[in-house]
């Protein structure tokens, strides 16, 4: 397979409260590595242009495993590792300063004729060009169950830094309205996190998220959370992202408490959001 490696600092902007990077920021550097490795086997933004054709992020999961820190290089390492008639998955390992396991991430993309806005076949060069030693297929991610009940929480309408080249909400910021839709529920079941110096805190270690339809300039987005589990450790919860009242992507989130076992106010909030 082709490998491509990009190195770059930790983005002191995009540190949370907690001083580790953003797990949507993290999505953001994910997909700078794929832009680069396309480029560096030769198939440019001049040339998807020329070509009438783009790639469209159609499900993303992320594992973060350990956090990413203020003074850091992190190394990302993309190789492409199957290719389904119009689909094709990429596969990311992050690594910190020291060798540490920062992440791990597969993005499933659909190749896009953009004169139709239809999926389309990769040119065989192209397929090729990724992976040399011969094309593989996997099966495709499995599909992510939307809340069956739960609790609706209001978010904000889309705005104008949600949007990306296409017009449509970037896939990363549906990691920030799946995450931030999760922290709201929990609050209005009655535990607020705190962010005092040093504070514990509820951490998403991971997500899955599936893009199911465009969300555009001005739509009013909302989130149903529905928590499927709650065990010492963390809990695990289902986010719906609604765009007047059509659901914009589907994400399956797992969270664990930075300090352990879980408190009995954050565990008994998290309670009462299970269906």
């Amino acid at each position: 397979m082709r490998r491509y490696t990009l190195r770059v600092d930790t983005p002191v902007a995009e540190l949370d409260p907690f001083d580790e990077l953003r797990a949507s920021a993290l999505v953001r550097l994910l997909q700078l590595a794929a832009s680069n490795a396309t480029t560096e086997a030769g198939y440019d933004v001049a040339w998807y242009a020329r070509n009438h054709a783009t790639w469209i992020v159609r499900h993303t999961s992320l594992e973060r495993l350990t956090p990413a820190r203020q003074g850091e290089t992190l190394e990302i390492d993309t190789w492409v590792s199957d290719f389904r008639r119009v689909r094709s998955l990429r596969q990311y390992e992050v690594r910190n300063s020291d060798g540490g396991e920062v992440a791990r991430a597969v993005t499933d993309w659909v190749f896009v004729d953009t004169d139709t806005g239809s999926p389309a076949t990769p040119p065989q060069a192209l397929q090729q060009a990724f992976m040399p030693d011969g094309i593989a297929t996997a099966a495709r991610p499995p599909r992510i169950r939307p809340p069956r009940g739960g609790r609706e929480v209001r978010l904000r309408p889309v705005e104008l830094a949600d949007l990306d080249s296409l017009g449509h909400v970037n896939n990363a910021r549906y990691v920030d309205l799946a995450q931030q839709a999760v922290v709201s529920a929990v609050a209005e079941s009655g535990w607020q996190q705190s962010f005092e110096p040093g504070a514990d805190y509820l951490r998403m270690t991971g997500i899955d998220v599936e893009y199911r339809t465009e969300a555009t300039y001005g739509q009013l987005l909302s989130a149903q959370v529905e928590v499927r589990e709650v065990a010492d450790g963390g809990a695990t919860a289902d986010v719906a992202v609604v765009a007047n009242g059509t659901t914009a992507a589907c994400a399956h989130t797992r969270w664990q408490w930075s300090g352990g076992d879980l408190p009995a106010d954050p565990r008994g909030a998290l309670g009462r959001l299970v269906a």
